[in-house]
This record gives structure tokens, C-alpha cells and sequence, in this order.
């Protein structure tokens, strides 16, 4: 009605809209988040709710093994082709962009707890109290370390930072300098 784009999650056999999911993309509308990042939500909250559809696995109340199993599963199955040349090489989703997918699905189902969809004790197994010893760059510990105690997530794959690429310095290389 406003002329805004707005973003849903609907059935793809009966066109109905999934009311739990769509209450999320809103509430992500009301917190002032981009276009872009309700999009990127809402897509992975719905194929969150398509895989449990398609186990028969509630997806308000799944086992932290189930939801263990969806995250192995982002990265396991191929994703679906886009070109002819993928039909030779499969494609495959990083552990980066599983661990985004499932990061999003906990706060899907944290959201949840709080509209009283989801088991309290579900949302409280997502994630663990995690003292930081070391800050990361640019991280302030506010006053007498207050923000050193952080909510981490309980289900992501371990990723190592890729680093700097450095390109090797070689004998060949020849310096000038103009005026």
C-alpha cells in the first residue's frame, strides 16, 4: 500500500503466505534494515523453512542435531544451475555462506521465541556467553570491559581468514622515479 518494495515468504505449491516468516521480514522492515538485507533474509529463512518442509521437520521446534544437519546440508548439495556450463560443474555453497544462512535461521527462530512460536529452551541452546580475552581491531570493551561477554553462535563451521594474497617481489623488477 505504501509503494515500498516488500519482501514475503510464500508457498511455492498454494501461493499463501507463510505468516510466521512474513512477521520476520517486517519486523526487519520496522528495524530500519536495507532492502537488500531483508532480501537476503528473507530468502534464507525460507529455504530455512522449505528444508524442514521437505524432512517433515518442525521448523519451530527442530533438534539442534536437525538444524546441525541443515548446515551440513547448505554446503553438501549442490546448488541449482544457472548456466550451461554448471551443468559440467556442479557449484557449491562456501562454509562462510552456510554459517550466514544458519546465522540468519537463529535469529529467525530467536524472533520466534519472542512472538512465542518457538520453545524458550530452543532459543536458548543457539547460542552460549563467550568472553572475549582478545578484542578484535576496532572492538571497545566499554567501561570496566562490560562488552567483553558476547552471545556466540553454537552452530557454524570454523573458517580461517583467508589473509593477504602478496604478490612476490622477483630479481626482474625495475624501479624508476621521474621528476
Amino acid at each position: 500500500t505504501t509503494g515500498k518494495v516488500a519482501w514475503v515468504i510464500v508457498d511455492t505449491g498454494t501461493y499463501e503466505l507463510h505468516p510466521e516468516g512474513t512477521t520476520f521480514a517486517a519486523s526487519l522492515r520496522r528495524r530500519g534494515l536495507s532492502s537488500n538485507t531483508e532480501r537476503n533474509y528473507t530468502g534464507r529463512t525460507a529455504l530455512y523453512l522449505s528444508y524442514a518442509a521437505a524432512r517433515g521437520i518442525p521448523w519451530q521446534s527442530p533438534t539442534m542435531n536437525q538444524l546441525s544437519g541443515f548446515l551440513h546440508w547448505l554446503v553438501d548439495v549442490p546448488l541449482p544451475a544457472r548456466g550451461r556450463r554448471e551443468l559440467l560443474e556442479p557449484r557449491f555453497r562456501k562454509k562462510q555462506s552456510a554459517n550466514a544462512v544458519v546465522t540468519t535461521t537463529c535469529e529467525f527462530l530467536r524472533f520466534g521465541v519472542r512472538q512465542e512460536w518457538v520453545p524458550v529452551d530452543l532459543g536458548m541452546q543457539l547460542s552460549n556467553e563467550k568472553h572475549l580475552v582478545y578484542l578484535p581491531r576496532g572492538y571497545q570493551a566499554g567501561e570496566d570491559g562490560q562488552f567483553r561477554t558476547i552471545q556466540a553462535s553454537e552452530l557454524k563451521f570454523t573458517v580461517s581468514d583467508e589473509g593477504i594474497a602478496w604478490l612476490p617481489r622477483t630479481k626482474s623488477t625495475e624501479w624508476c622515479s621521474a621528476r
